[in-house]
């Protein structure tokens, strides 16, 4: 009997995709109470920081290229881009982080990322072992584009000790009142890597030069050309040149977020040492899934449901009553069930949260359909009609 494609682990709290073309997208999501990024078995990735409404921070993609300079092939340690497919292949999704796993050609990756609880920002973790019989030559080129995040200015900087790059922009506002709002936002990208690279470039068109990302040009020329970003699409890219003996493996880690300013993101790469960042970040999120009640246990004939429901359902709950679905002004029949739901796993902020809700009711009884929870926070214009259904919940 062929076996599935896909499967949780034993325990339940592991999900494998173990081919790339079997679903067209497997993803999860990677959060803390203030960000999330959703990922995909594909190497796609959407993040946003809340502050308190949603802001992106990059655009989607995460391209982690290789290349075998004996051979001059090239892939991807998360797939996609280039979908060259591997010999092996398994996309791992646990509660607290992911992983993508290849053999290509004797050429074992593992490539990981993890959303710490106290920062606001993806770490990344990239292994690499040699199973051949010959040393392994290779480039490595994490290349993630931030995109044109500022229409009114964009400027890359980089620093040399620790290495780094910076993207500083100001997002375009047409009123002069909405000047204050865009500077209130985390306006800097950054790029922290474990080790100093050959080179880099901060340009997302000399990178792609006239090819799009399954091929760039700039995996082809043996330099990135140390380019500086002015109101251009932004990249953070860097090229390690490595070899790798029989038997032996490689290390390399990186930092990727958002920043109020890059002083800041220097404050968070004191904190979070690029080399030992996804390991921290995995603990901290370990942490506090075990301070998390666990109301409900079943075992049923179904095994995969169990799963679901003893694991899975649980982390989603937990989501979306701590950061009313990442929405800063919910409707607030969704903030009360959510909340709700809430009690059972984290009752200590379930009733937080019930304070705050109950601060927008009316003298008479009336709620309002939408609850800015926040400072700051923007109410979507449905939740300004009256839902006279609210105060039902």
């Amino acid at each position: 009997m062929e076996s599935k494609p896909f499967s949780f682990n034993k325990s339940g709290d592991a999900f494998s995709l173990k081919s790339p073309r079997a679903l067209e997208r497997a993803d999860f999501d990677l959060w803390n109470d203030n960000f999330c990024v959703t990922v995909d078995h594909t190497g796609n990735a959407s993040g946003n920081v809340f502050t308190p409404n949603a802001q992106p921070y990059a655009d989607s993609k995460r391209p982690v290229y290789l290349i075998d300079k004996d051979d001059e092939s090239f892939w991807c340690a998360g797939w996609g881009p280039s979908f060259n497919d591997p010999e092996s292949f398994s996309f791992n999704i646990h509660l607290d982080h992911l992983s993508w796993v290849q053999d290509y050609k004797g050429v074992i990756t593992e490539l990981s990322l993890s959303v710490p609880r106290e920062a606001n920002m993806e770490a990344w973790k990239l292994t690499i072992r040699n199973t051949r019989e010959d040393t392994l030559h290779l480039s490595i080129v994490p290349a993630f584009p931030t995109g044109l995040l500022g229409l009114l200015s964009q400027e890359s900087r980089v620093s040399e000790s620790p290495f780094g790059i910076h993207h500083d922009y100001f997002p375009y506002y047409v009123k002069i009142e909405d000047y204050e709002k865009m500077a209130r936002r985390w306006n800097t990208t950054f790029f922290y890597p474990s080790r100093n690279p050959e080179d880099w470039t901060a340009v997302e068109p000399d990178f792609l030069g006239f090819n799009d990302w399954s091929s760039p040009e700039g995996l082809k020329t043996g330099s990135l050309g140390k380019q500086h970003c002015h109101y251009q699409r932004g990249l953070c890219a860097c090229r390690y040149e490595v070899e790798i003996a029989p038997g032996e493996q490689y290390q390399l880690g990186w930092i990727f977020g958002p920043a109020k300013s890059p002083e800041h993101a220097a404050w968070i790469r004191e904190k979070y040492d690029p080399a030992k960042a996804f390991s921290k970040a995995v603990a901290e999120q370990r942490e506090f899934r075990e301070h998390q009640s666990k109301p409900l246990q079943i075992s049923t004939p179904d095994k995969d449901f169990d799963h679901y429901i003893n694991h899975w359902s649980p982390d989603r709950s937990i989501r979306i009553g701590r950061t009313f679905r990442f929405n800063p002004s919910p409707q607030a029949r969704n903030a009360i069930q959510d909340t709700m739901t809430l009690a059972l796993f984290d009752p200590g902020t379930a009733n937080e949260r019930f304070k705050s809700i109950w601060t927008h009711q009316e003298p008479d009884g009336f709620m309002p359909h939408g609850l800015p929870m926040f400072p700051f926070a923007e109410l979507m214009p449905i939740t300004l009609i009256p839902h006279t259904f609210v105060s039902l919940w």
